[in-house]
């Protein structure tokens, strides 16, 4: 879904060649989740063409625990937010600088947020949370917990990284419910500021329509779900947790159908072909399409809306640099003419630029191959790269 965090992996730890992880209900397969460590390193991993910026760990252990402006002492931040990087340096001040906007009301506008905030990444992370319906204290559940900062240096706009996934889809230490809000985060004040700001609340919303209709659609998603969990997570758990979402994602759909609807007004674009993230390739190929468009203009990385474009030409994008991170917005057109305003652009989902980031990669593997693929009269086992 186009959202950064910490890469995770199922391994074996064994001690004295024993598996001590067989030992509770929910250590499937014998197999422990390895967590990308999340520093210097991680950043150069996610961006690798501005990875020397500030990066901080919320935690709400120690109280004042909300998400507010303090004053421009460090030292009233340093019991909620924790420096994973730039440690010596001991400064403060975007942090500081983020909140005096964010989380107050004298100074939140629009163009000040933006300034320092990537909102459309930020709505993203809203979404994604939600849908899961993440029971984890963290902003998606309103608290000030359990999540990650990056600002860079080129581009100083905070992001916003998941940490701590181990309840979401009705499983873990906190059962969630199909028809949770999806608006737990206005719990925060600073953030009920953010989702039901009139410029924001539309990018929520068409937020999730385009999750919903992409990697959290049914094939989609079940299909994610089986190539990630299938074999170490038994059947069973895995069917329930495809039926908790098909419950989600109705309740989801029916709660933001009157905010995207397109009776009677300007169709709504589909966006597709977005690149994976990290990508090496610099190159880039969109599909517009959706009922009733026939037009479209696009705006990349928030900048300004081109010319109009019919819909069978995609949107083709080149010499991306090193280390962006991108997202187009598109606004489309039926045979009326009429143009949405551009608060009503569709998100596409965001891709990082990585050119050192492998090119070659395992597409398939073909381990027991008894007709499938003639080679010569033989039947090899087979790997596409």
């Amino acid at each position: 879904s186009g959202l950064g965090g910490a890469d995770s992996l199922p391994v074996q730890v064994r001690v004295n060649n024993l598996n001590l992880a067989n030992n509770g209900p929910q250590t499937y397969g014998g197999v422990y989740v390895a967590n990308e460590v999340v520093n210097s390193d991680w950043a150069e991993h996610w961006f690798p063409n501005d990875s020397s910026g500030n990066l901080y760990r919320a935690l709400r252990d120690v109280a004042p625990d909300d998400f507010t402006y303090r004053g421009t002492n460090f030292t009233a931040y340093t019991n909620t937010w924790f420096k994973q990087s730039n440690n010596s340096e001991n400064d403060w001040r975007d942090l500081i600088g983020l909140l005096r906007v964010v989380g107050t009301n004298d100074q939140f506008a629009t163009p000040a947020v933006r300034a320092v905030a990537n909102v459309e990444q930020w709505v993203n992370y809203l979404a994604v949370m939600a849908l899961f319906n993440n029971r984890e204290t963290s902003i998606g559940t309103g608290y000030n917990d359990d999540y990650f900062f990056y600002a860079g240096i080129n581009d100083p706009r905070f992001h916003l990284m998941y940490y701590d996934l181990d309840s979401l889809m009705g499983e873990g230490d906190s059962v969630g419910t199909t028809n949770a809000s999806i608006f737990a985060a206005t719990n925060l004040p600073a953030f009920n500021r953010l989702l039901r700001w009139p410029e924001f609340e539309p990018i929520y919303f068409r937020t999730l329509q385009h999750l919903l209709a992409t990697t959290f659609a049914k094939a989609e998603f079940d299909s994610t779900i089986d190539q990630t969990l299938g074999g170490f997570v038994p059947a069973n758990i895995i069917a329930k947790m495809k039926t908790w979402m098909d419950g989600r994602r109705a309740y989801v759909q029916s709660v933001i159908a009157p905010y995207v609807a397109t009776n009677g007004l300007p169709p709504v674009a589909r966006i597709s072909g977005e690149p994976r993230s990290p990508t090496p390739l610099t190159t880039a190929t969109l599909i517009v399409a959706g009922p009733g468009v026939t037009q479209y203009r696009f705006s990349l990385n928030g900048g300004p809306f081109g010319d109009t474009n019919l819909v069978a030409t995609p949107i083709i994008l080149s010499n991306l640099p090193h280390g962006s991170s991108n997202f187009v917005l598109v606004i489309a057109a039926g045979t009326s003419g009429a143009w949405p305003s551009v608060a009503n652009a569709t998100l596409s989902r965001s891709w990082i630029v990585n050119t050192s980031w492998p090119a070659v990669r395992i597409n398939e593997v073909l381990a027991r191959n008894v007709v499938t693929l003639n080679h010569n009269g033989t039947f090899p086992d087979a790997i596409e790269l």
